[in-house]
């Protein structure tokens, strides 16, 4: 029961590491280290939460640095910035040489499984694939209308095509494959799927968006969460991700 709350503090932790200063991050860091070492029931909820402060920190300072370093147009930044992400991918992979989990997401998957609409595992019945291709279509119609309305020039489309494709393999391997199957193994599907989600959402904070819209990617990543699980594979995710993804940038809401 008492991993239960600690794991479901895990959002809780997503936005405290990214609204506090660095050292105070890097001493919680050492702090959770410490107590896994202490606490042994805790151990894997609490490497992930050091894992996530130390991916951040990671992130952070690519990102705040990047700038002055490379001489290139802010679209290509925010390209280049993405691939600070493999400060968090690192660190998993360090955990993962050492404790591989028992739920493990990297692979294709099964698109032939059944999702359940609106609630994974409850609702109206749903074939993986076709309900991957639905929620893809819905998000490109969106980008092709704010595209067409707003008259995207085809420097801004390339970028976006680029962007988009990096940022959601990247976060995929990251909260799907990374993230999902971890918390997976430390409590159940349910539980990891909401508690995933809602850090997955609280995350976007240090990326300069309201709380209000970072709980709208939380709703997101439940669906995009519940491909995963359903289909036991990143394909779906990814496609998923790619196409909300194009859509925020002809919106505006990325570039």
């Amino acid at each position: 029961m008492l991993k239960i709350i600690i794991t479901c503090l895990f959002p809780l932790i997503i936005l405290f590491s990214q609204i506090i200063s660095p050292i105070i991050a890097i001493i919680t860091g050492f702090a959770f280290i410490i107590g896994s070492i202490g606490l042994k029931t805790l151990r894997k909820i609490f490497f992930l939460f050091c894992i996530m402060i130390f991916g951040y920190l990671i992130w952070k300072y690519i990102s705040e640095n990047i700038h002055g370093i490379l001489k290139l147009t802010p679209e290509l930044i925010k390209i280049i910035i993405r691939f600070g992400l493999f400060g968090y991918i690192l660190l998993f992979a360090i955990w993962h040489k050492f404790q591989k989990p028992k739920t493990s997401f990297f692979r294709f998957g099964n698109s032939k499984e059944t999702i359940h609409i609106p609630f994974i595992w409850k609702g109206f019945k749903e074939i993986e694939w076709r309900f991957t291709i639905i929620f893809s279509l819905l998000w490109l119609l969106v980008a092709v209308i704010f595209a067409v309305k707003s008259g995207i020039i085809y420097n801004i489309l390339l970028y976006g095509i680029l962007f988009s494709i990096i940022n959601a393999i990247l976060e995929e391997f990251i909260w799907r494959g990374f993230v999902l199957s971890r918390l997976i193994d430390i409590s159940t599907e349910k539980i990891a799927l909401i508690v995933s989600s809602l850090a997955f959402g609280l995350y976007h904070y240090s990326l300069n968006f309201p709380l209000l819209v970072c709980l709208v990617f939380a709703v997101g990543g439940f669906f995009i969460g519940g491909s995963a699980i359903k289909s036991k594979g990143l394909l779906s995710p990814i496609i998923m991700h790619f196409s909300v993804n194009l859509a925020f940038v002809f919106i505006g809401i990325i570039f």
